[in-house]
């Protein structure tokens, strides 16, 4: 659909979506409010959860948090046990983020507030359309990633075909 298609506020996909997201989160951030944490405390949690070890640069891209905000975020979970730091021994420039006991316990006991949450929220939702939402959502992210947008090219980058992979799945390539 073109940005020009007559739609009213109410309409914008953006605004649906940051609206949805707003109310599936406020529970959260209520729950994470009471024990002191963030939502940027509980995604670092759960990204380690899922690898432990990451740089501060990969967390911050996963947590869509400046490193800054980040940097904040892990003397806090550092100062309360969570995770520690580690110099990376591949390149000393670089520091590696682990979770501790406290962390993955903590995670455990947010996560299942978090699936409480997603239950409430999806409830009058068929699983069928959840998977098709997750897909759809893993589909429009992955294309802003390939294909950034640049004011003036109202569709973005090109991409490129590049080479297939050994797999046989095409990857596409930014043009710069």
């Amino acid at each position: 659909m073109r940005a020009d298609a007559g739609l009213t506020h109410s309409q914008f996909l953006p605004y649906l979506l940051n609206r949805v997201v707003g109310q599936i989160n406020a529970p959260m951030q209520r729950s994470l409010r009471r024990r002191g944490m963030t939502m940027t405390h509980w995604r670092v949690l759960g990204f380690l959860v899922e690898r432990d070890g990451l740089i501060i640069s990969e967390l911050a891209d996963r947590t869509v948090t400046d490193q800054a905000t980040l940097s904040r975020a892990l003397d806090r979970l550092e100062g309360r046990g969570m995770i520690r730091r580690v110099s990376s021994p591949l390149d000393s420039r670089q520091v590696q983020i682990h979770l501790c006991d406290a962390g993955r316990d903590e995670y455990r006991e947010l996560r299942s507030i978090a699936a409480e949450i997603e239950a409430w929220a999806f409830r009058d939702m068929p699983e069928e359309h959840q998977r098709t939402l997750r897909e759809c959502l893993g589909m429009l992210s992955a294309s802003m990633v390939a294909r950034p947008f640049e004011p003036g090219e109202p569709e973005g980058r090109p991409a490129v075909p590049a080479p297939h992979r050994d797999d046989g799945a095409a990857v596409a390539r930014e043009v710069a």
